[in-house]
């Protein structure tokens, strides 16, 4: 919650109805409000139950509740922007290494995400939908490089290493990677390699 609205709330005419929020406040309540509603997995819906609007009512008369349109549209794509914005000046023109990682989403849709670690920072670069592509190490590749690309063009940054696991997939891709960009240092993820030992040792 931002200092302003943390101060707004903690007045003694916050909850009084005869006080009106300019826009400036109102417009605070709301981008907080939709970051609260993505930190805590809240589903945008729930902006139009008829108990939440009970609730803001009795507790913040002064506050006008944003239906879900706005807060998963206007304010989300705000949010969004502001983070894009933030991350592209924390790490542009800086080195990258990026890491890749298929698995199921909880829609049970089969995915790689790529992220890159920037300072010792990971950041999200994208996720690709794998339905109905082929889990190669040729594919993997492909998607590595539209990555590496991606870095470059929307966050300005020079990727020098990339990292996978060790299925057949990754380790195609390395090799592939290896022969077609030999400057590009790659390993694999030594988490996967950690539970795989550990799992090796536990089940003797």
């Amino acid at each position: 919650m931002s200092s302003h609205l943390q101060n707004l709330l903690q007045s003694p005419c916050a909850s009084c109805p005869c006080h009106q929020w300019d826009n400036a406040r109102q417009n605070d309540f709301a981008a907080d409000l939709c970051k609260m509603f993505v930190m805590c997995n809240i589903p945008w819906n729930a902006a139009d139950n008829i108990q939440m609007e009970h609730f803001f009512k009795k507790w913040l008369p002064s506050a006008k509740l944003p239906d879900r349109r706005k807060l998963s549209g206007t304010y989300l794509k705000e949010a969004v922007a502001l983070v894009q914005i933030t991350v592209h000046t924390n790490i542009r023109g800086k080195l990258a290494t990026g890491q890749s990682d298929g698995w199921k989403n909880i829609s049970k849709v089969s995915v790689i995400t790529s992220t890159m670690s920037v300072n010792r920072e990971v950041y999200l670069i994208q996720t690709h939908d794998m339905t109905g592509l082929s889990k190669t190490g040729e594919q993997h590749a492909h998607i590595i490089k539209e990555d590496m690309a991606h870095m470059r063009d929307q966050f300005d940054v020079h990727p020098i290493a990339w990292v996978t696991d060790d299925g057949p997939d990754g380790k195609g891709a390395q090799n592939l990677l290896r022969r077609s960009l030999p400057w590009l240092m790659t390993f694999v993820c030594w988490g996967h390699q950690s539970n795989l030992l550990a799992g090796d040792y536990l089940s003797f």
